[in-house]
């Protein structure tokens, strides 16, 4: 199949861009454009081995115009708009039966996302003198990562279900989670960069062959990993120019989960 398709995102207007004025002389930035975005896509939808497996493939590349971003500016949030970014890459997508019981599913996707003409905000280690690339209170990202865009994701899942007498049914899940290392925030500052990581989920049970009642033990982030949803430079005391604030997702967690349905 092939796609080509055409969207936009309205524009509206950013209350951090008021200033002191409280809305009576809004500044230059109070408004942000609509975002325009064209997207080509080429793919192929299969089932193979008589039906057993399925294999799905994307190649996709997005043109974006005036993309809606937001950065922190030490004391909020604002909304502006990025000239010209482009996103492409590649999704592949595989599930297969090996048995009645067993079956195996993997995700792959490689993306690039890059500015292609946008002058940021200049972050905290730039305006300290850590790094360079900080010109008249901007820096520049051209060609530059987009933030959340990791170049490689993948997703490995293993299930199994077997019935262990006429009652009583086992099901078991394995579930692996690649990701290589992004920004969480705008900018090439390295105290917003995630590392790559990789997260092993479980999961096992007991159930009832009619479904009634279900005990399960549940593992989530079983390799302890420490990822960065979001993160920021928070330069809130003069003393400390180099605060940052991260939000982290959950540790490892263990858990007994037991259900009766009626």
């Amino acid at each position: 199949y092939a796609l080509v398709s055409r969207g936009y995102k309205a524009g509206g207007f950013d209350i951090n861009g008021l200033g002191g004025s409280k809305g009576t002389t809004p500044k230059s930035d109070f408004e942000y454009n609509e975002e325009q975005a064209t997207s080509f896509e080429i793919g192929s939808k299969m089932k193979l081995l008589d039906g057993a497996a399925i294999l799905n493939t994307s190649l996709f590349y997005t043109d974006y115009k005036d993309l809606q971003v937001t950065q922190f500016n030490g004391a909020g949030f604002e909304i502006g708009n990025a000239a010209t970014a482009i996103v492409q890459g590649l999704e592949v997508d595989y599930r297969h039966a090996l048995t009645d019981e067993l079956t195996v599913s993997a995700t792959a996707t490689w993306q690039d996302f890059e500015f292609q003409d946008y002058l940021a905000n200049c972050n905290q280690r730039q305006l300290n003198g850590l790094e360079s690339g900080c010109v008249g209170g901007a820096q520049d990202l051209d060609g530059k990562d987009g933030q959340y865009a990791p170049k490689l994701s993948a997703n490995l899942g293993i299930d199994y279900v077997t019935q262990v007498s006429t009652n009583l049914m086992f099901k078991a899940n394995l579930n692996m989670v690649y990701s290589d290392s992004y920004y969480t925030q705008l900018g090439v500052d390295k105290n917003t960069r995630q590392d790559s990581y990789s997260k092993v989920n479980a999961r096992l049970a007991i159930t009832s062959a009619d479904d009634t009642w279900e005990l399960a033990a549940i593992g989530k982030n079983l390799t302890d990993e420490k990822v960065s949803v979001n993160s920021f430079d928070s330069p809130i005391i003069s003393n400390f120019p180099l605060t940052y604030v991260q939000f982290i997702t959950q540790p490892r967690q263990l858990a007994l989960q037991a259900t009766y349905r009626w």
